[in-house]
């Protein structure tokens, strides 16, 4: 909205139009004021928001980039053959439909970055891009072509954009009407209820709160409360008095200016009183990079008083000092190989500096940069890979011990607070190396600089007990456990990792339908071997807010070397052992077009692995 305002003003004051302009710029500065108090927000706090807003758009697309399926490419199919039609076949070649074009353009530029930076459901937006698009093709006619050649010409540019359209959006099972109609009823009728009764909204939102504070009833505290690190609807609809950090969801704050506004936030007298902690990062993210800048202060400045409802609870200290840091190590790393991490039973934080290269930039611009990987190697024998976002790692981290769930959260908390338990055990990581995607392994090294910068600090505090260094080799099994059946699940990332003397797989997912009873183990099973994996918090359940206790542990994650198998396929199947030796199940796959299928083979020849599905 703002660049096509930019462009008619600019337009307006170039050709003298002084009237119009001061009736456009009225208009927007009015509507923007008047909508922004019919929410009921100070008109003072204008300027901040859109300061705000654009402090989170810029490292979105690095920070918040998925790929996708390739519908991206009908969309780019459709908009070439729109703006071709616009730019060569109009013979009214004004200066007023130059304008008209170029914003056109514009509407489809950021149409495309909306719907396919992201491509989840954000791809809906594209698709409503697209079905809009007939309806201003008329503004390229009359041409120079004949009547018939012109209505052919429209013809296919208008089928294009509506197959497009309609391709997209299908596969979220909506209907063309009901999703262009949802859009428009959404926006209006919410406001249209909230200026005709706002005592009724009001009484809805209460009804809404009671509800939820039911599902999952958080403990009342005295003083403020904020919650890390996503799901803040638990904390609006329990009683506490909510005092959120300036980018309330951790994952969110992706950039290092973003992450140390939130640091910042608890150092200052109006920090909150206690916090509500879970390790809850999405996307496969290292999970340190969530807000990892504000840990040591967490620990440094609350005191840890226990658990409720899976979440840790901290209370502020009446006095605290800042933890003390000695230097460790800066240097260089280079990408894809590993950086060997100093060793020691200390708690070690990170800063990593690697950039994009300038082709990347560029990339970065119209579309997303290509995703990284951090693959971690730790003390007890497991290699864990995550996702890494370049801008976040740029602020202080905790690199080692490997932080993966509450529970190893709750134990680095004790030994940055001088209470280290006798049993608490801990997963130094021994080296770590950034990676790319494997089914973007070239075009990754294209977008980023093979050399970057790393700064290794230690922190206050020694670690008391070490994981024991275990090999990932074949994990032990109950003997003649039965298979119970089949549960229904999704392999949503398998990846191969295969270059000369290393060879891992990458695998993650999760169950949908029935679920083996808490506690039980999760392990990939390759030509007969089996590998232990990590047990994660389903993302279905944090992305729907659905509470059903099943889908809480039901996940399953982690990095596994491939096993010393002879030459040949070796079919690979995810298995779902209960712990409690009555047998396991077999994941079959979710029947579901973006997932991988059930059937997942790798084929060995040498030193060489492939995968085959």
């Amino acid at each position: 909205m703002a660049a096509s305002a930019v462009i008619c003003l600019g337009w307006l004051a170039l050709n003298r139009r002084p009237r119009l302009f001061l009736v456009v710029l009225f208009s927007l500065i009015v509507a923007n004021i008047a909508f922004w108090a019919v929410i009921g927000q100070s008109p003072a706090a204008l300027p901040g928001y859109y300061l705000s807003q654009l402090a989170l758009s810029a490292p979105y697309s690095e920070a918040m980039a998925q790929t996708g399926n390739e519908r991206i490419f009908l969309f780019i199919a459709a908009a070439f053959v729109t703006l071709f039609l616009f730019s060569h076949l109009a013979t009214r070649k004004t200066a007023d439909l130059s304008v008209a074009r170029l914003l056109f353009a514009l509407f489809l530029f950021m149409s495309f970055k909306a719907g396919f930076t992201r491509q989840d459901a954000h791809q809906l937006i594209g698709a409503a891009a697209l079905l809009m698009t007939p309806l201003v093709l008329p503004l390229a006619l009359p041409t120079a072509l004949r009547p018939w050649r012109t209505g052919v010409l429209f013809a296919i540019c208008a089928a294009l954009c509506l197959v497009g359209g309609y391709s997209i959006q299908r596969k979220y099972s909506v209907s063309t009407y009901d999703f262009a109609w949802s859009q428009i009823r959404g926006g209006y009728a919410a406001l249209f209820s909230h200026l005709k009764n706002p005592e009724q909204n009001a009484r809805a939102y209460e009804e809404f709160r009671k509800r939820l504070s039911g599902m999952w009833p958080l403990p009342t505290l005295s003083g403020s409360s904020d919650l890390y690190s996503v799901n803040q609807g638990w904390l609006l609809a329990s009683d506490n008095l909510y005092n959120p950090r300036p980018i309330p969801q951790s994952y969110s704050a992706y950039s290092k200016r973003l992450a140390f506004i939130n640091r910042d936030h608890l150092r200052a007298e109006t920090a909150p009183d206690n916090i509500f902690f879970a390790i809850q990062p999405i996307d496969k993210h290292l999970p340190a990079l969530e807000d990892g800048a504000s840990w040591p202060l967490i620990w440094s400045r609350y005191r840890m008083e226990g658990e409720a409802k899976g979440y840790l609870l901290f209370r502020k200290k009446s006095s605290s000092g800042k933890a003390a840091e000695t230097g460790l190590w800066t240097g260089k790393g280079a990408f894809d190989r590993p950086v060997a991490v100093p060793p020691g039973e200390r708690m070690i934080m990170a800063e990593i500096v690697l950039k994009p290269s300038l082709f990347g930039k560029v990339m970065g611009i119209l579309l997303r940069l290509p995703e990284l990987q951090m693959l971690l190697e730790l003390s007890d024998g497991r290699f864990i890979a995550h996702r890494f976002i370049a801008s976040t790692a740029e602020t202080p981290f905790l690199l080692s011990p490997y932080v993966g769930d509450g529970n190893d959260f709750a134990a680095v908390t004790r030994v940055a607070q001088g209470i280290p338990m006798e049993d608490d055990e801990f997963s130094l990581v021994r080296s770590f190396r950034i990676v790319a995607e494997a089914k973007s392994s070239w075009w990754t090294r294209v977008c980023w600089q093979k050399i970057f910068t790393v700064k290794l600090t230690a922190l206050e505090g020694k670690i008391p007990k070490i994981q024991i260094y275990r090999p990932p080799t074949v994990a032990e099994m109950p003997e003649n456990l039965p298979e119970l059946g089949r549960v229904s699940g999704v392999i949503d990332d398998i990846t191969l990792k295969n270059e000369a003397g290393f060879a891992a797989l990458f695998i993650a997912g999760w169950l949908t339908g029935q679920t083996p009873p808490p506690g039980s183990s999760f392990f990939v099973n390759i030509g007969g071997q089996r590998q232990l994996l990590s047990r994660a918090t389903s993302p279905d359940y944090f992305a729907t807010g659905d509470i059903q206790p099943s889908l809480v542990q039901s996940a399953f994650r982690g990095v596994v070397f491939l096993p010393d198998l002879p030459d040949g396929r070796h079919n690979l199947t995810i298995e779902a052992v209960d712990q409690d030796g009555t047998g396991f199940r077999t994941l079959t796959n979710h029947a579901d077009a973006e997932s991988r299928p059930s059937d997942v083979w790798l084929v060995r020849k040498g030193d060489e692995w492939n995968l085959k599905f």
